[in-house]
């Protein structure tokens, strides 16, 4: 189990965006567009967050992901980390269902909800 660092950003990187970033020449087995799984390897059980690869000019051991995400998730700065390929069939929803309780939602927010969704 190959560990990495783990660094924060908040924005693009060099003007890429993306929510993971890594090195192409590290991964040369995962490409542009892969889902991949992060943890932090002393929660092994318990928080993971599957994310969509993106590349660019990343250090060696190195992953980057969104400062927002990382927050949501408890993935702490410069932690170790583990990243592994998922199988995209075993993550993709079919369907989602969402409801709103004691909140009026008119046509047109229904509508702005619906294509901000699509």
């Amino acid at each position: 189990m190959k560990l990495y660092k783990l660094y924060t950003r908040t924005g693009p990187y060099k003007g890429i965006d993306g929510d993971l970033l890594i090195n192409h020449e590290e991964h040369p087995d995962v490409k542009s567009g892969d889902i991949v799984e992060v943890f932090h390897r002393e929660d092994e059980e318990n928080t993971r967050v599957v994310l969509q690869v993106t590349f660019s000019e990343m250090k060696r051991d190195i992953i980057s992901i969104e400062s927002a995400v990382a927050a949501q998730f408890n993935l702490p700065r410069f932690a170790d980390i583990v990243m592994r390929p998922v199988d995209i069939a075993e993550v993709t929803l079919d369907s989602i269902e969402i409801t709103f309780k004691d909140q009026y939602m008119g046509r047109s927010e229904m509508w702005r909800l619906k294509k901000y969704l699509a």
